[in-house]
């Protein structure tokens, strides 16, 4: 039996990538960082829920790199799909729906450290679609000539 507005009995409205509400209001708080990245290492950060906001502040005088694949994809270094901070207190604020993110330190002698504080939805991050494992074709991001 339908109710009155047409809607079949097993219809329920749910939280989703496309629903604007979540985005809307404030964002539950997500802080996570370290003082040990070792020389070379990465960092996966999984995040609860989607994100609506991520920001990463270098903590050190070490170059870290930001990245939504991990390095051991080659497309992600060999084809510059990193942004990096190089420098104590650089920072970068993104406003994007994320279920991870990856950072890593490129100094071959150091340990690296960061801070990253991050703006969840009520969105399980199984809504998303895979861009960490899928290599090429991610959205809005392309190689250039």
């Amino acid at each position: 039996m339908a109710h009155g507005d047409n809607q079949p009995d097993n219809f329920r409205y749910g939280q989703g990538v496309g629903n604007s509400a979540a985005y809307m209001v404030s964002g539950y708080p997500f802080l996570t960082g370290s003082n040990a990245l070792a020389a070379g290492a990465e960092h996966e950060i999984s995040f609860p829920t989607v994100t609506k906001r991520i920001v990463v502040i270098n903590q050190g005088a070490q170059d870290i790199l930001i990245h939504f694949a991990s390095k051991t994809i080659a497309q992600t270094t060999g084809s510059f799909h990193y942004i990096t901070l190089n420098s104590a207190e650089d920072s970068m604020d993104m406003r994007v729906k994320a279920e991870k993110i990856y950072i890593s330190n490129i100094d071959s002698s150091q340990a690296a450290s960061y801070q990253i504080f991050a703006e969840l939805t009520t969105i399980p991050t199984g809504s998303l679609w895979k861009m960490h494992n899928s290599g090429s074709n991610w959205p809005g991001i392309q190689d250039q000539a």
